[in-house]
Parts: C-alpha cells; structure tokens; sequence
C-alpha cells in the first residue's frame, strides 16, 4: 500500500475508533470527515480494505469489543453499547457471524491478555 493510501486508512480507521461509542455515527459524517466525495470515498475504502465502509465500522466495533472481552469485566450489554450497538441481540449476531460464538462463549473460551 502505498503512503497516502496508508495515511488515508489510518485517519479513517482514527476517526471510526473516535466515534465508537456513538451507536448514531454514520457512514455520511465518515464521509464528510474524510473530504472526499461520497463515491470516491465507497471506492477507495472498498479498494484499501475489501469491505464496504459499514462493513468497516462494523468489523472496528467488533475488533474492540472482543479486546473488551477479554481484558474487562463489563457486562456484554455495557461492552456492546461502548462500542455502538444499540441493541444486543444485533451485537451478539454480528459478533457470531464474526468469531463464530457469541459474546459469552468467546469471554469463556479467550484467555485474558494484558493491557
């Protein structure tokens, strides 16, 4: 990847981890932070990363969410509404379809890391 690609990724992937706890950041506020039009920008997030900008946020989420379950001793609710997901039932969906088991069997079966 060449620098200004990597330079945009990370002020993209920045701002997403900026806003992680906000359940009503959209793609369009994304988009505007990133001053590129609305397709250039669907282009070259799909280009860089291989996912749709949703897609994105959603796998950053999920990213942070598994990291908090295995270093916190949040309930999965608090867990799942600090990285945006308003309702739990859609959390632990996403989080199967991602990790393969829910939010509790990966906090049963993940040792703790530090940090």
């Amino acid at each position: 990847m060449v620098p200004v690609d990597q330079q945009f990724l990370n002020r993209i992937l920045s701002d997403i981890r900026s806003h992680l706890d906000d359940s009503r950041y959209t793609i369009d506020a994304l988009v505007k932070n990133s001053g590129l039009g609305r397709t250039v920008f669907f282009t070259k997030v799909k280009a860089l990363t291989g996912m749709a900008p949703v897609e994105l946020i959603r796998k950053v989420r999920l990213q942070h969410a598994s990291q908090l379950l295995r270093t916190s001793r949040l309930l999965i609710k608090e867990i799942a509404y600090s990285v945006g997901f308003n309702d739990l039932k859609y959390f632990t969906a996403c989080f199967k379809s991602r990790y393969g088991m829910t939010p509790s069997q990966y906090r049963e079966t993940t040792p703790e890391t530090s940090g």
